[in-house]
């Protein structure tokens, strides 16, 4: 089988972070944005293995799906699955607005990951980072989604400092970047 796997997505950013992680593995990642059902689910591995079935009938290559999530402990979790449609409809200042006398502002991004080379060859990985949702908006701007009111690790906060500066650094935090490539 040759070294080049199918992502599915219509997130650009998403495709180039994969990317520029796998080309150390010598896989070659190419993007389409078939689209799929997405189904309403609460578990973020499921909504990824659907749209991995589904496109794993259409095309015979190695696909991997990803699927993550802001999941905020004192609104029990939400927006998770949701974030996407959550960001685009309230956005940040929206989830600002819902928390803003709430005191106990942990969260985590989580992200799951499919990768199937068949229907008989499925694998999911999973990943989060854990953070706190701060109280203002923090203009990391360049992410554009519910990361720009993460505060991550320590790691993460020191390379904030640098990307608030336009200095372009790969992003070890994130979960996408913290799962182990299938062999």
């Amino acid at each position: 089988m040759s070294n080049t796997l199918l992502l599915a997505t219509s997130n650009k950013n998403k495709y180039v972070e994969i990317k520029n992680f796998l080309v150390e593995y010598n896989i070659n990642v190419k993007m389409t944005n078939l689209k799929t059902v997405e189904i309403q689910n609460d578990d973020l591995s499921k909504i990824a293995l659907n749209s991995a079935i589904e496109i794993l009938s259409k095309k015979k290559l190695k696909i991997m799906v990803e699927d993550s999530g802001l999941f905020i402990d004192s609104l029990q979790g939400f927006p998770g699955p949701y974030s996407s449609y959550v960001y685009r409809t309230l956005g940040c200042s929206g989830i600002l607005k819902t928390m803003k006398n709430m005191k106990n502002r942990k969260a985590q991004f989580c992200s799951s990951i499919v990768y199937a080379t068949s229907s008989d060859n499925i694998q999911i990985f999973r990943g989060s980072v854990n953070g706190s949702i701060t109280n203002y908006e923090s203009g990391l701007n360049g992410f554009g989604n519910f990361l720009d009111l993460l505060l991550l690790s320590i790691k993460f906060k020191a390379l904030y400092k640098v990307w608030s500066n336009n200095v372009d650094l790969p992003l070890p935090d994130t979960p996408v970047t913290q799962v182990k490539v299938p062999s």
